[in-house]
C-alpha cells in the first residue's frame, strides 16, 4: 500500500470519520444538547453515504480505503453504543451483539485478506446492517417519549437491527468461507 494510493478524497473522508468518533464520544458521554450530538452523528452518516460512493466513482478503490471505511464504521458504531449501554439507553444484549459482531468481522476480514491477498468490498447485507443499527442509535440518542403507548421507535429498531447483523454475519462467513474454498 503506497502513501500516494493514501490521500484519495474518499479515504480522507473515512479518516474524517474515524477522527470523529472522538469529539461525537465526547458529546454522548456530557449528555451534550442532543442536537448537537445528532449533528456529528449526522457528519458520521453522511461521510459513511460517500466515501465509497465517490471511490467508484472516481476509480479511486484503493485498500487503504477497504480497511479505512469499516474501521470508520466500526469505531463509531462501537463508540456510540458502548457509551448508550453504559448510560442505559441501549440493552447490554444489543452492545454485545454488535460489538462482538464487528470483532468477528475484523478477525474474520484478516484471515481473507490472508487468503487472498487483498480485501473484498462490502456487500449489501452488511450495508442494511448498519443502517438499521445508525438508526437505531440515532433513536435511543434521541427519543425521550415513547410513540405507541409505552413503545419507542428504539425497541422496534433494536430486534430489527440485531436480525439485519447476524443475517450480515452469515453473509460475511458465507462469503468468507467461499473466498477460502476456492482459493484451496
Amino acid at each position: 500500500m503506497s502513501l500516494g494510493r493514501f490521500w484519495t478524497p474518499s479515504n480522507v473522508l473515512s479518516l474524517f470519520r474515524l477522527i470523529l468518533a472522538l469529539p461525537l464520544g465526547i458529546a454522548l458521554w456530557n449528555e451534550a444538547e442532543p442536537v448537537g450530538v445528532l449533528t456529528l452523528m449526522l457528519a458520521a452518516i453522511v461521510t459513511d453515504a460517500f466515501d465509497g460512493h465517490l471511490a467508484r466513482r472516481r476509480n479511486e478503490v484503493t485498500e487503504w480505503g477497504k480497511v479505512l471505511d469499516p474501521l470508520a464504521d466500526k469505531i463509531c458504531i462501537g463508540v456510540v453504543t458502548l457509551i448508550l449501554t453504559l448510560q442505559g439507553r441501549l440493552p447490554l444484549w444489543f452492545a454485545v451483539l454488535v460489538l462482538g459482531r464487528d470483532g468477528l468481522i475484523l478477525l474474520g476480514a484478516l484471515g481473507v485478506k490472508r487468503w487472498l491477498g487483498h480485501l473484498p468490498a462490502s456487500a449489501l447485507p452488511g450495508k442494511i446492517a448498519a443502517a438499521l443499527v445508525a438508526l437505531a442509535l440515532i433513536t435511543a440518542t434521541a427519543e425521550t417519549e415513547p410513540w405507541l403507548g409505552r413503545l419507542r421507535l428504539t425497541d422496534v429498531l433494536l430486534p430489527l437491527s440485531a436480525f439485519a447483523l447476524l443475517m450480515a454475519l452469515l453473509d460475511y462467513t458465507r462469503r468468507a468461507w467461499g473466498a477460502r474454498r476456492s482459493r484451496n
